[in-house]
């Protein structure tokens, strides 16, 4: 009897491998009829293809938990509780993909950031609405108040930057602004600190560092890019008031 629960046991954990790395399993088989050097160049296909995959499962179920304002579950492993819900902010403030993940990675400085590009680009693929997202950044932030997990200053920090030049007249009130007030937290306003963020940068960065990323992210997303680009006009238009601040002060 105890043989038999072992077997069946067995067969199952071999059933959920063999689901698993079903991609890998089919590439390794394909390449292995050229031979062993196809053997070694469709495992890597496979695991290629695998990971490519998970990536874009990942990204699907992330959509649906921005839209829904639903929980993240662990095995998803932000970086950070509320990582998700922070890079969807920042992706509906500066409106580009690239640009939102740069920000990230900027001021989180993880071993392993590719999450932050996975999480923006779902957010980019989302319905977003800004006053849900926040206020599922502030139930996560609440939930771990007396933790050390959630880098809260470093969370305004990016969101500051990213609402850099925001026209509240047009806009509404700034997504920071209503976190602050759900979780009772106050905000420091420094407008230098976010145009170095802006482009990307530290604010200990030279002028030549400031020219050079100027330039750099200018030509990137001049508003005669804007149709392949998207947003790229309103990051345009928050590089140039970064870079003149800049200019300004230093001068």
């Amino acid at each position: 009897m105890d043989f038999m629960k072992k077997t069946k046991r067995i067969v199952k954990k071999l059933l959920q491998y063999l689901v698993k790395y079903k991609i890998v399993i089919i590439g390794t088989l394909i390449g292995s009829l050229a031979g062993f050097p196809g053997l070694f160049i469709g495992l890597l296909a496979g695991l290629y293809t695998e990971r490519i995959m998970k990536r874009l499962r990942t990204e699907i179920l992330c959509s649906r938990i921005i839209e829904q304002g639903a929980s993240v579950p662990e095995w998803i492993g932000e970086p950070f509780p509320g990582a998700l819900y922070t890079c969807a902010i920042v992706v509906y403030c500066a409106g580009d993909v690239r640009s939102a993940e740069s920000r990230m990675r900027t001021v989180f400085t993880y071993k392993k950031p590719a999450e932050f590009g996975v999480y923006c680009r779902a957010a980019a693929a989302s319905e977003l609405n800004i006053d849900l997202i926040s206020e599922c950044l502030a139930h996560v932030v609440l939930q771990h108040r007396n933790d050390t997990v959630v880098p809260l200053q470093k969370i305004f920090m990016v969101l500051e930057a990213a609402e850099f030049g925001w026209d509240e007249k047009s806009r509404n009130t700034k997504p920071s602004r209503y976190l602050s007030e759900l979780i009772g937290y106050k905000t420091s306003d420094s407008k230098m600190r976010d145009a170095y963020l802006v482009l990307g940068l530290s604010p200990s960065a030279s002028l030549e560092k400031v020219k050079t990323a100027h330039r750099r992210l200018v030509t990137r997303y001049h508003p005669d890019h804007g149709e392949k680009i998207k947003g790229g006009t309103a990051s345009f238009l928050q590089i140039q008031a970064a870079y003149e601040l800049i200019l300004h002060r230093l001068s």
